[in-house]
């Protein structure tokens, strides 16, 4: 039996599962690489193919010329959707890494069994929140599949490491004894 990624990731269902950070990170750093270097082979950036097929005595309509343009534009559009996929999702890697290191700064946080007292800043609403909210609200910069991956699946990461932040953490009982403290790295 070989063990691996392939007995985890199944399906393609299972992308909205990341394996890490650092995996993410790689992942949308190729992608931006791989795109940007496809864009800079086509001879013409996207915007000049957009004023191009505006002349109509240059591209006529229904020419074999004009829908070349037109294929060409579309894959250009494609392709800067998925360059803008990664740039967002790498701002937003960006984002979620400075507050987990904030987290991690700012030490244990500290539970008093019985009391129900936790030293915590709850008040405070997030960068990613923040800036998660209003890329929600937000329908002309974002397609909405970005604005859903960064808030699914990089959402569900960033859970994912604040808990193990947390579960770092000491417990303090009544008293000052100390019942745990696990880490987890």
């Amino acid at each position: 039996h070989r063990g691996g990624l392939s007995t985890l990731y199944r399906s393609c269902r299972d992308v909205r599962h990341p394996i890490s950070i650092r995996n993410e990170r790689a992942a949308l750093k190729h992608l931006h690489q791989i795109i940007t270097v496809t864009l800079s082979r086509y001879p013409t950036k996207l915007q000049q193919d957009i004023a191009d097929l505006r002349v109509r005595a240059m591209y006529p309509p229904f020419s074999n010329k004009r829908h070349a343009k037109i294929q060409i534009r579309g894959e250009k559009e494609v392709l800067h959707h998925y360059q803008q996929w990664a740039t967002t999702g790498l701002e937003i890697l960006d984002l979620m890494e400075k507050e987990l290191q904030e987290e991690q700064e700012r030490g244990g946080v500290e539970v008093q069994l019985g009391t129900g007292i936790l030293h915590e800043d709850l008040a405070r609403r997030s960068r990613y929140e923040h800036v998660m909210s209003c890329m929600e609200e937000d329908d002309s910069n974002f397609h909405s599949t970005i604005v859903r991956y960064c808030a699914d699946v990089l959402g569900s990461l960033r859970r994912e490491e604040f808990k193990n932040i947390r579960q770092s953490r000491t417990v303090v009982a009544p008293g000052g004894s100390i019942l745990s403290s696990r880490n987890f790295y």
